[in-house]
């Protein structure tokens, strides 16, 4: 799939909890053929129980202080041995409002889980 990213909008990062960007600003929306975030995850690991989840997101906000869920990925679920996922995400947005982030949600069971991923964004149709 032909993918060419434009901006960063998290960089390479490892996380043990619930991780948020600080905002992209799309000035007035997202542009008229689309945005769409790639998400790589480099390294996932949940020790202590496979019941360990991060889900990636993208939140939206008009004015970069109340944000809402926009778009949810699908979840990288744990396992007790590291793992590496080897397709990236595609999330697909659409917006009027101004300000993007993204988000890696982490929800623990046991544990101390660690994830490491980016997301960049890209046009959604060349």
């Amino acid at each position: 799939m032909p993918y060419d990213a434009n901006a960063i909008l998290v960089a390479l990062v490892t996380g043990t909890a619930t991780v948020e960007s600080t905002a992209y600003d799309l000035v007035v929306g997202t542009p008229r053929r689309g945005l769409k975030v790639r998400c790589i995850v480099s390294s996932h690991r949940s020790l202590g129980t496979a019941g360990n989840i991060f889900r990636p997101k993208i939140q939206h906000s008009d004015d970069n202080t109340t944000w809402y869920d926009h778009v949810i990925g699908e979840p990288y679920t744990g396992a007790t041995a590291a793992t590496v996922p080897t397709v990236p995400q595609f999330l697909n947005i659409e917006t009027s409002k101004r300000y993007i982030r993204g988000v890696m949600e982490q929800t623990t069971t046991s544990g101390t889980p660690t994830i490491a991923y980016l997301m960049d964004i890209g046009i959604a149709r060349p």
